[in-house]
């Protein structure tokens, strides 16, 4: 749904305010732009001003644009407007302006199903007088929610109480925070949220045998392999498709499958090119050719003299892919294609159980997802069955997974997990994971590094036995960790009804001390990068940009955790023989000036006084 968004920023503030409040927009702002979101209208107000302007003659209301979707050209010409405020007026006319913004988003969008919200920034906030009857008729002007930002110098002391917090709780939907919680929140590193959308949708079958699974008559494969939604049958354990009915002595629970966790890549990039003729950069459009060299014809031409041999265009349809053999290339023909396609057909089978500790974690190496039972109540029941059973006696499956018709055969592992809602209620699943093949491992084979009758010495002893401790001294394991249960958050909790950054619901210290939660470094170090660019050279058309240091919570992300002192380490430190080595320095240092060369008169008389000395 589109959101239309009325920022209202009072100008009668100090301007220590008005700069928390313009680096709050400017992040706003510029992340919408970066995600696209050209659906999401913002307009601006400056309440408070020396001025008027705006459509409804509202004194000291200046309007600084319309309704436009954040691109990164508007966002920076609306934050240009903005580092030019400065407090000129003094006055306290922001109900109106309330009401001037609700007239003209009402006005622009018509009938248009838009999610309208007031973002209003103002220190005024026991300042408003304002009668019950009075508030109800607010209530009824306004079609927008309220999102009242305090920006004074003690958060919520003043608001709470006040006809403000009254006309916050009044209106649906509306909610309050201080500045300090928004640039607080602009600060974090908040992961982003997997969409529920379906992967995966079939049957979780235990005991079937994979002859029945894989090996069909030949008019039934050809069957499932053509329809998109093979028919199901009813049998006394359940609905079956065609790819595995054939067996009925298995347990076949229906369920699905949601991504739970997903990968993260860098920023995207794109190649471009100056344009002289117009502001900006243009996209560079690639265009592939083939060409075909003849090597004896060339080698020819270069032995005569007569240059390289020109080369012959190749039509697209005329190339082919080869397989590489060795060092040769094999061309099958086109007949052979789809036998080299292993078919398949979409389910998970658990193949067997193993103890939880005996799966190593490095293992585990691919993005995770969700499987859960289907509506049914039939498989409700049988998968919570099977969840508390493998919970109880310690268990993970080992399933052979398919995630659809024709797609490659996975092994993967399944953890049983209960994960609680923030109502009580708790809800089983499974979380897949791809284990690798024997292909994707790696052997690697190490020299000894010791003889087999050496013996240590006791200085080898001390040394083992140090290290020890010190290995220990620096244990994680007794560090906060996020409960296994709330490990995950349900998509309902965690999403909100805006795009705006806003400061989330749990304040859950814990997860920003978990060990194991480490956001991406480097991902987080672009954005920062890129945001301080457009800040320094690009709004504030600096001359020179100064890259900004390393946000204090990433630091402390990649900080050593443990810092409990350790009594025998200059002793251990000793007996290593180690040695602090001095960084080079990074500094320029400018080459040795060159002996000046000689004139042409010097080199001649040189070179006669060697003849004279040889002769």
């Amino acid at each position: 749904m589109s959101e239309a968004t009325s920022v209202l920023i009072d100008v009668d503030v100090e301007p220590l305010i008005i700069a928390k409040v313009t680096a709050y927009l400017e992040y706003m702002l510029l992340d919408k732009a970066r995600r696209g979101r050209k659906t999401d209208y913002v307009s601006a107000y400056l309440v408070n001003h020396t001025e008027t302007q705006n459509s409804q003659d509202v004194p000291h209301v200046v309007r600084l644009c319309d309704f436009l979707a954040p691109t990164t050209e508007g966002a920076i010409a609306l934050l240009r407007q903005l580092a030019l405020v400065r407090r000129e007026y003094r006055g306290d006319n922001i109900l109106q302006a309330l009401l001037l913004a609700s007239i003209d988003g009402r006005d622009y969008f018509g009938k248009r199903k838009v999610a309208k919200q007031l973002m209003i920034f103002t220190d005024k906030v026991s300042e408003l007088d304002l009668s019950a009857e009075e508030l109800q008729t607010l209530h009824e002007e306004l079609d927008s929610r309220i999102i009242l930002v305090d920006c004074s110098t003690h958060p919520h002391q003043n608001a709470q109480g006040s006809q403000w917090d009254a006309l916050v709780r009044t209106v649906k939907g509306s909610m309050s925070f201080h500045i300090d919680e928004l640039l607080l929140r602009i600060t974090q590193t908040v992961p982003k949220v997997v969409k529920p959308v379906t992967v995966f949708s079939g049957q979780l079958r235990l005991g079937a045998s994979l002859e029945n699974i894989v090996d069909l008559e030949p008019h039934r494969r050809d069957e499932a392999a053509a329809a998109d939604n093979p028919k199901k049958r009813q049998f006394p354990f359940g609905f079956r498709t065609e790819a595995n009915y054939a067996d009925d002595h298995c347990l076949c629970i229906g369920v699905q499958g949601y991504p739970a966790t997903k990968k993260t890549g860098s920023l995207q990039k794109k190649t471009v090119v100056k344009d002289a003729s117009k502001p900006g950069f243009v996209p560079v459009k690639s265009v592939i050719d083939y060409e075909l060299r003849d090597n004896e014809v060339e080698g020819e031409g270069k032995g005569k003299g007569e240059g390289d041999a020109p080369p012959i265009t190749v039509a697209r349809e005329s190339i082919t892919k080869a397989y590489r053999y060795g060092t040769d290339y094999v061309v099958l023909p086109s007949s052979l294609e789809d036998q080299l396609v292993y078919q398949t057909y979409a389910g998970l089978d658990i193949r067997g159980f193993m103890n939880m500790s005996d799966m190593h974690r490095h293992f585990l190496t691919s993005e995770s997802v969700f499987v859960v039972s289907s509506s049914s109540s039939a498989d409700q029941i049988t998968f919570s069955a099977l969840i508390d059973a493998m919970i109880q006696i310690d268990k993970i499956a080992i399933g052979r997974y398919v995630p659809k018709n024709n797609s490659d055969v996975q092994m993967c592992m399944l953890y049983p997990m209960i994960l609680e809602k923030e109502n009580g209620t708790h809800v089983r699943t499974l979380i897949l994971n791809r284990l690798p093949f024997t292909e994707d491992e790696r052997i690697a084979i190490f020299p000894r590094l010791t003889r087999e009758d050496d013996k240590k010495s006791e200085k080898d002893e001390t040394i083992d036995q140090l290290m020890a401790g010190f290995v220990e001294s620096r244990s994680m394991d007794d560090l906060p960790r996020v409960e296994e249960k709330k490990y995950y958050e349900f998509y309902e909790d965690s999403v909100r009804d805006t795009t705006l950054v806003l400061p989330m619901k749990s304040k859950d210290e814990t997860r920003e001390r978990d060990p194991l939660m480490v956001p991406a470094m480097g991902l987080h170090r672009q954005l920062q990068v890129m945001l301080e660019y457009l800040h320094q050279v690009v709004i504030n058309k600096s001359e020179k940009f100064d890259p900004p240091e390393l946000q204090d919570h990433l630091k402390a992300k990649i900080t050593p955790h443990i810092v409990s002192d350790f009594p025998e380490l200059e002793e251990l430190v000793n007996l290593l023989e180690l040695k602090k080595v001095e960084p080079k320095s990074k500094e320029f240092k400018p080459p040795a000036p060159a002996e000046p060369v000689p004139s042409l008169e010097e080199l001649l008389k040189r070179g006669e006084a060697a003849r004279e000395g040889e002769s």
